[in-house]
């Protein structure tokens, strides 16, 4: 994420309970985008056929749902961030006249990459003489659905509109549901999974006349939105790497120890996916207190410093600087407490929840370690927003190619001794990087007042 951050004090101003739920909520979904719905609605729905001792056949439903999302994600994540950075600067600059045309072009960039990644892997995989036609064409489908609200649901956000978003969004969660257990009963993993995709779509259609019904009139294209992306085009390789380091431990463990589906050509590598999974819930305490904590306080000192440097003496200046400095630091030191204390939650009472979430507790050294790749990735994702607020774009572009290069280097070395699926790798890839990005942001944000005055014109 990138820009001036989340308008959440209205809400906390009413210093309620339900407010502060309701911003910790809006405020994790935010920062994990549609992957934590999917992940939910995913896992309510295989819940839901296990109960009916369908989970053996599930499993095409399941893989087809996860590569779905990898492709989309991983396709989609130069648009989605670029559109979330405009969204950001129009709001800013109180210009929610620009908005449109950037989720437009966003919207349209996000599916063609989807189509041109997802298309070229499925045509690999369907070189298998086992590949599932059917089923691999409802892959492709439901990743350009998925790219197509992540890009919706990533940019309107931005825009406050937080009750018709969570509206549109717990209605097509639901709808999913239904219609992935009626379309099992029906015709199977196909049926499901077109069942699920129709939730998904209805999500994105809702979405979509909440941004045309609140954005303000005017040209849906504009030749300026494309070109920001080359303006932008540093920060969109920041989304890009982002997600691949997300997604790298996966990917080497479907080409290394992965087993094809069911006749369907994706591979596996079960319960590594469902591990996954299950440790990505661990991060929503340090999303949402990063979000609703972090963007507030942290926002307005950054506010008061740009103010500052319009409007204000140098002596104001390297105070506003300083506060800003003492916030960020004060508010990673909180995220750090937060998370950990959720993390080690979780690591003692691993067994008690693989065995709730129907996970064998013989895979719990793996458990753990995805865990403590889950808190690195919380770890990474704050450096990365906090470098992108002082626009030091090249420094959070070096901290995700890192990310994602020891992403994969690290889970094929560490394969070479504990196994792929150790889950070791992507710890040790995320915590090195999150150190990098805390050395880069504690040498540069420091630089932030010197460079602005050095950079000024001399008249």
């Amino acid at each position: 994420m990138a820009g001036v951050g989340i308008r959440l004090q209205r809400v906390l101003r009413q210093d309620t309970l339900f407010a502060y739920g309701a911003c910790a909520f809006y405020g994790s979904a935010i920062a994990s985008g549609p992957w934590i719905t999917i992940v939910a609605a995913l896992a309510a729905l295989l819940a839901a056929l296990a109960l009916n001792r369908a989970w053996s056949d599930s499993r095409p439903l399941f893989a087809a749902i996860i590569y779905a999302s990898c492709f989309s994600s991983i396709a989609s994540a130069p648009c989605v961030i670029v559109s979330v950075r405009q969204a950001a600067d129009a709001i800013w600059r109180r210009r929610l006249a620009h908005i449109p045309p950037a989720l437009s072009t966003a919207l349209l960039g996000s599916v063609l990459c989807t189509a041109a990644v997802g298309g070229a892997c499925l045509v690999w995989i369907r070189q298998d003489e086992i590949a599932n036609t059917p089923i691999l064409l409802g892959v492709f489908v439901v990743s350009l659905i998925f790219a197509a609200v992540w890009v919706l649901f990533g940019t309107l956000s931005y825009v406050q509109w937080m009750r018709p978003i969570a509206v549109v969004v717990i209605a097509g969660v639901g709808i999913a549901l239904l219609g992935g257990m009626l379309g099992y009963y029906l015709s199977g993993s196909f049926g499901a999974l077109l069942g699920f995709a129709l939730g998904w779509l209805l999500m994105g259609m809702g979405l979509y006349v909440i941004w045309r019904a609140r954005c303000p009139r005017g040209a849906v294209w504009d030749l300026n939105a494309i070109k920001g992306y080359s303006d932008l085009g540093v920060i969109a390789a920041v989304g890009l790497f982002y997600q691949l380091g997300l997604w790298a431990d996966k990917i080497v463990v479907w080409a290394v120890a992965g087993e094809p589906v069911n006749g369907v050509g994706l591979r596996l590598a079960w319960p590594y996916e469902a591990l996954t999974l299950a440790a990505s819930f661990s991060v929503l305490p340090g999303l949402a207190f990063f979000i609703v904590s972090l963007e507030t306080r942290f926002v307005q000192r950054y506010r008061r410093y740009l103010t500052r440097i319009h409007r204000g003496t140098f002596d104001a200046i390297c105070d506003a600087h300083q506060a800003l400095l003492a916030s960020m630091f004060a508010g990673l030191s909180r995220l750090l407490e937060y998370q950990g204390v959720a993390t080690l939650l979780a690591l003692f009472l691993a067994e008690p929840l693989m065995r709730a979430c129907g996970l064998d507790p013989l895979w719990k050294d793996s458990f753990r370690w995805l865990l403590i790749a889950a808190f690195g990735h919380v770890c990474v994702l704050a450096m990365v927003t906090f470098l992108l607020y002082f626009e030091r774009r090249w420094e959070a572009l070096c901290v995700t190619v890192c990310f994602s290069m020891l992403g994969f280097a690290l889970t094929i070395i560490t394969g070479l001794y504990s196994g792929v699926d150790s889950g070791i790798g992507p710890a040790i890839a995320a915590f090195v990087s999150a150190v990098v990005g805390f050395c880069l942001l504690r040498w540069r944000s420091g630089q932030s007042t010197y460079l602005i005055f050095t950079r000024q014109p001399i008249l």
